[in-house]
């Protein structure tokens, strides 16, 4: 049985991300795979909530996108660990934080869990400088969305700015930065739920020099399998929500900020 053009795509975007990672003695797993295509933008303006600023639309992949926020241990036979990865933090009001916390201790979903009375509160400077902090250590920021206009300028403007070109090629080993709103949380018995469906949720964005959407679908640490896996599925979540949208994309492409793009999918556009 002949093997799936688009895993092999997939395989090829992977091995030659954790080749250039490599001769840069990088961690492939912090960075990103992205599937990207083009709409035109009177189509686009149809579809606001593809890349809606606070409510955008989001896709559900079957495999976590994220590199897991693992734990180094000391060399003692203690049980002292401490979270090593700078991707991912979830930012949550302080009612729900212990439990948050908690989960994420079991299952490790993110890097680090912050409350946020601890970063948003306006005029403290302590609370600008732990925002400033967390918005320069982190890339992915999962934000409870009951609190997603009390985050601080500083985190936002740093998100904004890590996706413009201009940043970009100033910052070339700069990643880019998401906000993704996580709604729900309030609802305690389907916290765990949640919580592991928010890692697994992605959302488009928009590259402002060629015009490119780009959806994350893995990092350089994940099977070829598994990024295939998530791009097809976010290509049949376009489909179905997004019928006229599909009918006026062309390609779709593999690409990573370290890696030629590579076409993934072509689609026959109907007249």
């Amino acid at each position: 049985m002949p093997q799936d053009k688009r895993l092999i795509i997939s395989k090829a975007v992977l091995y030659k991300l954790q080749r250039v990672c490599q001769e840069a003695h990088a961690d492939p797993g912090e960075e990103g795979i992205y599937l990207s295509f083009l709409l035109p933008s009177v189509v686009l303006s149809q579809v606001p909530e593809l890349l809606h600023p606070t409510d955008p639309f989001l896709f559900n992949v079957p495999h976590n996108v994220y590199k897991n926020a693992t734990t180094s241990s000391n060399n003692n036979n203690n049980s002292e660990s401490t979270l090593t990865g700078r991707t991912t933090c979830l930012i949550v009001p302080k009612q729900i934080a212990f439990d948050c916390t908690k989960i994420n201790k079991r299952h490790q979903l993110f890097d680090a869990v912050v409350t946020a009375e601890a970063i948003c509160k306006r005029g403290d400077e302590e609370c600008l400088r732990r925002a400033m902090k967390v918005a320069s250590t982190f890339t992915h920021f999962m934000v409870d969305s009951r609190i997603l206009s009390k985050l601080p300028m500083c985190l936002v403007d740093a998100v904004k700015q890590s996706q413009q070109p201009d940043h970009q090629k100033k910052k070339a080993t700069q990643r880019k930065k998401f906000i993704i709103p996580l709604s729900g949380l309030d609802e305690r018995e389907n916290l765990t739920f949640r919580l592991s469906q928010g890692v697994n949720n992605v959302i488009l964005f928009m590259d402002k020099q060629t015009g490119q959407l780009h959806a994350r679908v893995g990092h350089g640490n994940m099977t070829a399998g598994d990024i295939c896996s998530n791009g097809k599925s976010i290509i049949v979540l376009l489909k179905k929500n997004f019928p006229n949208a599909m009918k006026n994309i062309n390609e779709f492409k593999l690409t990573s900020e370290k890696t030629d793009s590579i076409r993934f999918m072509e689609v026959q556009i109907q007249k």
